[in-house]
């Protein structure tokens, strides 16, 4: 018997060996590699979060400094209301002083309405308060002998245009306007009594109705209040 007879199980058996060790070898490398491939998303998303985080950061950033802007708008703001409601207490302070300087020469039974500033003075409006009695008189006197509706509006138009006192300042809607007198082609009993008014240099016409008198003389302000409670009832 040969001495190598006995060596070769067991280089037969070492050679298994290295095969199996070589294949876990081959299996650990691809076990790293998996795991570098893990480590690396993982760097990754590690990376996108903190760039999320910034982002998320600045944007909190930018919305401190627009509630701090918010906040010193909301200053500003309540700094104007406070002055806007110091100038009403003396706005309201100068109407008192004028009704009691001016309460001597103001027709009986007016409404006097402020509504707003021309130049340096507060200018108003002023609308008759008619009794019962005294309207119906001077309605009496407009369409004395007419007959029916028509009628009685060509004599209330007619005698509005013998008792007015042109022109006339007035306000249309708040806007102050000159009044120059009545169109009597565009008047009808659907559309009512109309005036021209002028505004600017520009002449338009618009419904007597419409229009508030601005320091009419009594008379006028007085059949300006009759058609006004007039003209509601048709």
């Amino acid at each position: 018997m040969y001495p190598t007879e006995d060596a070769f199980p067991g280089l037969t058996c070492a050679f298994a060996r290295m095969k199996d060790a070589f294949q876990l070898l081959t299996c650990a490398f691809a076990r790293m590699k998996d795991a570098f491939q893990l480590l690396t998303c993982a760097f990754a998303r590690t990376k996108d979060a903190f760039q999320l985080l910034t982002c998320a950061f600045a944007r909190m950033k930018d919305a401190f400094q627009l509630l701090t802007c918010a906040f010193a708008r909301m200053k500003d703001a309540f700094q104007l209301l406070t002055c806007a409601f110091a100038r009403t207490k003396d706005a309201f302070r100068s109407l008192r002083g004028a009704f009691s300087q001016t309460v001597g020469v103001l027709p009986p039974a007016a409404d006097w309405r402020r509504h707003g500033v021309r130049g340096s003075a507060i200018w108003y409006t002023v609308t008759m308060d008619l009794s019962d009695e005294r309207y119906e008189e001077l309605l009496e006197q407009a369409t004395l002998d007419c007959y029916g509706e028509e009628e009685e509006f060509t004599g209330v138009l007619c005698t509005l245009e013998d008792e007015l006192t042109f022109p006339l300042d007035a306000t249309l809607a708040g806007v102050p306007v000159i009044v120059r007198g009545l169109d009597s082609q565009r008047s009808s009993l659907r559309r009512g009594i109309v005036a021209v008014v002028e505004r600017e240099g520009e002449r338009f016409t618009a419904s007597l109705a419409d229009l508030t008198p601005v320091d009419a003389d009594p008379a006028t302000a007085e059949w300006l209040a009759m058609h006004r409670r007039w003209a509601d009832m048709l």
